[in-house]
């Protein structure tokens, strides 16, 4: 069973595209928890990055 739990539908779908692992993990992830704060407040140049991580067919990182 997962320790992840689940966000409403539609949760940062524009941010956490895709269908993989991790892009459900971190639309489930409450980020205002976080020192990066909510999603709402990020950069474009950040949401842009991690979509472009999330899609990619290769494994990347962002540092």
């Amino acid at each position: 069973m997962s320790s992840v739990t689940t966000s409403p539908t539609g949760a940062h779908d524009d941010v956490f595209v895709g269908d993989s692992d991790m892009a459900r993990q971190m639309r489930a992830h409450d980020w205002a928890s976080t020192p990066l704060g909510p999603v709402s407040g990020w950069s474009a140049s950040l949401k842009l990055a991690l979509g472009l991580l999330l899609t990619s067919r290769f494994e990347m990182w962002l540092g």
